[in-house]
């Protein structure tokens, strides 16, 4: 019974600052500046949302017209650069969030994600439930990224070493000396910012890469790895 009345009582309370709240509006008691701050929290979320839904629509058709294959509820609201060979091969899973812009991911996002299937036979996979904020994906081979995975800002992935390493092979350009090898980022793993993942690297699931790295050798699964080059640190 006490419960009951205290509870009356504070529904009173409640109806009673809503009805001093409605007064001081009808009475000019509630500052302009105020009334202001309310309508643009309002008309803020109306325009935010309005441009993000319609760039959300422009951004998938430019990927489909990029010839990239697409699941459901693929979260895009700005342009990332998309460039895949005519024989090439890029797959976005389901529930996948790409971020291209700052404003987007404050966290120190300074170029939008790149997406690249750039040779004949070329594989790019990203998998479900997988978050990219302003990273690097380029694929001469194969590159996957499996569920759940989280790239942090300006991660950079590379299959290949662009150029040959023999310096007189450099010089006559012979493409065929430039040495590629498939990358895979297994499920629930977490690669911290600005780390570089190179050429036939596999890193293992739920293993947690520290931001900055630069990882040259496989990574186990479960544990923290770190440094340049980066190394074993602990286990999770």
């Amino acid at each position: 019974m006490k419960s009951h009345l205290n509870q009356i009582c504070y529904n009173e309370a409640e109806a009673e600052k809503q009805e001093t709240r409605i007064e001081k509006i009808l009475s000019n008691e509630v500052t302009i500046p105020y009334l202001l701050h309310l309508s643009y929290k309002c008309f803020y979320g109306i325009f935010n949302f309005l441009p993000r839904l319609v760039m959300l629509k422009i951004v998938r058709a430019y990927l489909k017209l990029c010839g990239v294959q697409i699941k459901q509820n693929l979260r895009i609201y700005s342009f990332p650069i998309c460039r895949r060979h005519f024989y090439g091969t890029i797959k976005i899973g389901t529930n996948v969030t790409i971020f291209n812009k700052i404003t987007e991911n404050p966290a120190g996002i300074s170029h939008r994600s790149v997406l690249v299937a750039g040779k004949p036979g070329a594989e790019l996979i990203i998998g479900d439930n997988v978050g990219i904020s302003g990273a690097v994906l380029y694929c001469t081979k194969k590159i996957v990224i499996e569920d759940f995975v989280y790239l942090g800002a300006g991660v950079m992935v590379y299959d290949t070493d662009f150029h040959p390493i023999d310096f007189s092979d450099r010089r006559m350009k012979d493409k065929s000396k430039i040495k590629s090898a498939s990358v895979r980022i297994c499920e629930d793993a977490w690669i911290g910012a600005q780390t570089i993942i190179l050429k036939g690297v596999t890193i293992g699931p739920r293993a947690v890469v520290g931001a900055g790295s630069v990882v040259t050798r496989d990574i186990p699964a479960d544990c923290i790895a770190a440094g340049v080059p980066a190394k074993f640190i602990k286990p999770i």
